[in-house]
């Protein structure tokens, strides 16, 4: 860092152990964008900001989330668990993928 030359810092910083990933939180993560989104689209398609058909499910939603958190997650882990070894590679590859700057090409 001192020479300013910063081509290798993110794999200085992964040898050093300065970027912890979670395996559990990046397959959370995964699962509850799909589910958001899906969430999202179905207020937006309600009406505007302030309509009473919004605002309904924007109230569905809190429910959901605190039922989503507090009883799914927990089952979740658990399937995470029970999964750990039959896709240890496919979390290996995100771990490493998580932990870089790069990013996916598709």
């Amino acid at each position: 860092m001192q020479s300013n030359n910063f081509d290798n810092l993110q794999n200085e910083i992964i040898e050093l152990n300065g970027v912890k990933v979670n395996p559990f939180l990046i397959m959370t993560d995964k699962r509850g964008n799909v589910l958001f989104s899906k969430w999202a689209n179905h207020i937006i398609k309600k009406g505007q900001p302030g309509n009473p058909k919004r605002l309904k499910w924007i109230g569905f939603f809190k429910i959901y989330l605190l039922f989503a958190i507090w009883v799914i997650a927990p089952i979740v882990f658990i399937v995470f668990l029970l999964t750990y070894l039959p896709s240890y590679n496919r979390r290996r590859i995100d771990k490493a993928y998580y932990s870089s700057v790069a990013l996916k090409e598709n």
